[in-house]
């Protein structure tokens, strides 16, 4: 559940060297006309789809490549940026990692249903909208598409807590994920619930509630529905984005919140994932180097001296000094190292890319 330093060596070198550079900061628009567009693609041939709605929706209105046949790093950081607000940081951390494990240089040019393969290892069970691995083996089914029965029960938790509170929770979205677990217990197939798939998990809830409810405004349920069930941003709802949500410590502290609401999506196949600092252990990286590579990410992306970026990736190193997550940001090992770096480990690189674009990941 880590990276291999060599895979990211590549990466690292090539990212300097290669990858496209954008010469503009990319332009941010709530009120940006591709919201208003929005055409469903159906996966082909000449279609690429993921399993993950958020991206499959920033293609379905034109932040990506309809297509989605040759999408990148640089690519999708924009695109999650332009179409979500979700802070670059974040998506330089989950494609980075993906490539990595992919073996994929990273200037690589690949199909969106690549996210969704077992080399970027982002793929996980327990899914709001998909099917685990093993029942869609024994279903003859692929855990790509969206699939009605796992998704109508997810919904039945949100709908009682909007019909509650007018809103949906991230705890109440963590209640959804329980019932798809318990749900999967009582089935045959089994499931593979282990540390990095509830690590995930709480992670794309953090992100879904940060970036669909903008920041604490508060998440509709109407918001999700299009989300998930039409594979389309929100727009026409009212939702309106909000630049640089879902920051990298943002999601980390929410996680926890995600999952508090029942033991069992504490309880994996390797342990307890219970806290914030649990989740940021799964998901880091070995590499020493890894936020030096988001680093030159954001540059390639076109956030070169941006602020709130690298305000995160600066939290991040204090982390990584502390060998542990502080929830302020605010480390007393927040200086160099003896060695004169910020410590052995770069976070948000291992476990499942940075709880990346898996199933309901974006």
């Amino acid at each position: 559940m880590v990276l291999h330093s060599s895979s990211l060596a590549l990466a690292s070198a090539l990212l300097a060297l290669t990858v496209p550079l954008v010469r503009a900061d990319p332009p941010f628009s709530p009120n940006d006309p591709r919201f208003r567009v929005h055409r469903r693609g159906m996966p082909s041939d000449k279609i690429s789809r993921s399993p993950c709605p958020g991206m499959n929706s920033l293609a379905n209105h034109n932040f990506l490549p309809f297509d989605a046949q040759n999408v990148n790093l640089t690519s999708l950081v924009v695109a999650t940026f332009q179409g979500l607000g979700l802070s670059p940081e974040t998506s330089c951390i989950i494609v980075l990692g993906g490539l990595a494990r992919a073996d994929l240089p990273a200037d690589a040019n690949f199909p969106l249903e690549a996210i969704g393969t077992p080399p970027w290892a982002i793929e996980h069970d327990a899914s709001w909208s998909r099917l685990d691995t093993e029942e869609a083996k024994a279903k003859k089914l692929n855990n790509r598409d969206f699939n009605d029965e796992i998704w109508t029960l997810a919904l039945k938790q949100m709908e009682a807590c909007d019909k509650k509170d007018g809103e949906v929770s991230i705890e109440c979205l963590g209640r959804s994920k329980a019932d798809i677990i318990k749900r999967a217990h009582r089935l045959p197939f089994g499931i593979n619930y282990n540390p990095s798939a509830a690590a995930i998990g709480a992670v794309e809830a953090a992100r879904t509630y940060l970036t669909l409810g903008n920041g604490e405004e508060g998440l509709e349920l109407k918001y999700v529905k299009a989300f998930f069930e039409e594979e389309r941003l929100p727009w026409k709802e009212g939702w309106r984005p909000g630049a640089f949500n879902g920051r990298s410590t943002q999601i980390l502290e929410k996680s926890a919140q995600a999952l508090s609401p029942d033991p069992v999506l504490q309880q994996t196949t390797g342990g307890i994932v219970r806290t914030s600092d649990n989740v940021l252990q799964i998901m880091r990286s070995k590499n020493p180097k890894f936020l030096d590579d988001v680093r030159a990410c954001l540059v390639r992306s076109g956030f070169k001296g941006s602020r709130i970026p690298n305000e995160e990736i600066a939290k991040l190193e204090r982390f990584a000094a502390a060998n542990m997550f502080i929830p302020d940001g605010f480390s007393p090992y927040s200086g160099p190292t003896r060695d004169g770096g910020y410590g052995r480990a770069g976070y948000g690189g291992g476990g499942g890319g940075g709880g990346g674009g898996g199933r309901d990941g974006y």
